[in-house]
């Protein structure tokens, strides 16, 4: 059904003289309008399928129309396909409403599903469909040869195999392929309010203005529900070629709740279904428009039968026989309770952790007091740069090694660890916490090891402190 609205100013015309592909209702609402009809003018315009160009005085003898006449409002004029028709409005401004129906609803529309599938089927299934044409059959018809002796056995040959589709004709399939198109094209349904409040619309989960959720339903097996629209919905088994190139057959739902109010502004809508839920929707199908408890559901338990109709339901493609009760959400003000108390808690630990940092930032400084009194301390002990990195290493908490520069001449190394080997002494501390080399005397090693000890001591009293 389709709708469209005119305004004419006063003493003007709309349209030139033309016929339409739909069966139309003119419903005068204000001012007055004068129409003219004129009947087909030849058979093969009679029922066009397709509407067409205006036409001028040549085209028909408008000095005969079939009716003429004048609406007010509230007067409702009706005209079939390919009935011609202009309108003239008279000494007001003119405002109708066209109602259109019917279009490509006729027996060629279904035989242009229905036999292109009989085809698919008979050659699948039937080897005579398949067989090769006659080796000279370009010879026996065509514009040339049309008096062929043999033009008539060929044609005798493709009735015969015309009269044998037919039975290969699937009408229920070709009718869905239809009633899916219908439904794909059809405005959205219009609900009332009390109907909205029996559906997803306005009964159940949802955002309010304020975005806040309001409101969550549950399905009993008592529960009662229907189709919002006999015609909103259709049950379709179709073939579909996937993306990895495989045709399979799918179960679809098409559904026209979500369609757009402008014609063809979104996708079809559908929904694949399993196999085990067309009993049910077939029972809800044909109890409309009466309502059909869960338990009635030809499935196994409560939970499929929750999930189907949950599914139809969030999509608006079910209503129930009374409101659903609606169970409580969370209050958003309880948790705007728990998010205070959360931030309380943060509160609280931030400033705990503050505290401990000015705490180890206090003992950081102490270290850092200490450390410098005790490079103060070694200063001019001529061991700088081994102090330095024995500091970096008790700062770090870590096992050191102090590297050295030579001062000696290699003669004078070579020499101590001549002597060390003849003494068959080795450097080796088994705690492994530190190893020491130095290039210089044995006074010099002992001056510094005296270094280390005072200064492991100082900062070991530092500590216990």
């Amino acid at each position: 059904v389709g709708a469209n609205a005119y305004l004419t100013p006063p003493n003007s015309q709309g349209f030139a003289p033309h016929y339409d592909d739909i069966e139309a209702f003119v419903l005068q609402i204000e001012g007055s309008k004068n129409w003219k009809v004129y009947k087909p003018r030849n058979k093969c315009e009679t029922l066009p399928r397709y509407s067409s160009k205006n036409f001028n005085s040549s085209d028909l003898d408008l000095s005969k129309p079939y009716m003429e006449v004048t609406l007010t409002p509230g007067d409702l004029l009706y005209f079939p396909r390919g009935y011609i028709h202009q309108a003239n409005a008279t000494d007001t401004h003119s405002l109708h409403l066209t109602i259109s129906v019917y279009q490509k609803n006729a027996w060629i529309d279904l035989l242009e599903k229905a036999l292109p599938l009989a085809l698919d089927k008979a050659a699948q299934d039937d080897v005579e469909f398949r067989r090769g044409l006659p080796l000279n059959f370009l010879r026996q018809a065509g514009l040339v040869y049309n008096c062929a002796s043999s033009r008539k056995i060929l044609i005798k040959s493709v009735k015969e195999k015309i009269l044998k589709l037919v039975k290969y004709l699937d009408i229920d399939r070709a009718v869905d392929m239809m009633g899916a198109q219908f439904v794909t094209d059809a405005l959205p349904p219009l609900l009332t309010e009390e109907e909205e409040s029996r559906c997803v619309l306005a009964n159940g989960l949802r955002m309010e203005e304020n975005g806040r959720l309001k409101g969550s339903i549950e399905f009993s097996e008592e529960t009662k529900v229907r189709f919002v629209r006999a015609s909103s919905q259709r049950l379709v088994r179709e073939k579909v070629k996937l993306e990895t190139g495989i045709v399979e057959e799918q179960l679809r739902l098409y559904y026209s709740l979500d369609n757009s109010c402008e014609y063809h502004g979104e996708e079809p809508q559908f929904l694949v279904i399993p196999e085990e839920f067309v009993a049910s929707l077939k029972l809800l199908f044909l109890n409309y428009p009466a309502f059909t408890a869960l338990k009635s559901l030809p499935l196994e338990n409560l939970d499929d039968q929750a999930r189907l109709v949950g599914d139809l339901w969030d999509r608006g493609i079910l209503m129930t026989e009374e409101p659903l009760e609606e169970n409580d959400v969370v209050a958003q003000s309880d948790g705007e309770e728990v998010s205070e108390e959360i931030v309380t808690d943060n509160e609280t630990v931030n400033s705990s952790l503050e505290e401990q940092n000015e705490e180890v930032n206090g003992m950081e400084l102490n270290n850092e007091d200490i450390l410098d009194e005790t490079i103060e301390l070694v200063e001019n002990d001529g061991c700088n740069q081994s102090f330095q990195v024995y500091e970096k290493a008790i700062s770090e908490n870590e096992k050191f090694v102090i590297p050295y520069e030579a001062e000696e001449e290699d003669e004078e190394e070579n020499e101590v660890q001549e002597e060390e080997e003849g003494e068959g002494e080795e450097i080796n501390d088994e705690d492994n916490d530190s190893i020491l080399n130095c290039s210089s005397s044995s006074s010099d090693l002992a001056d510094i090891s005296e270094v280390v000890e005072g200064m492991d001591k100082s900062l070991q009293s530092e500590e216990d402190f």
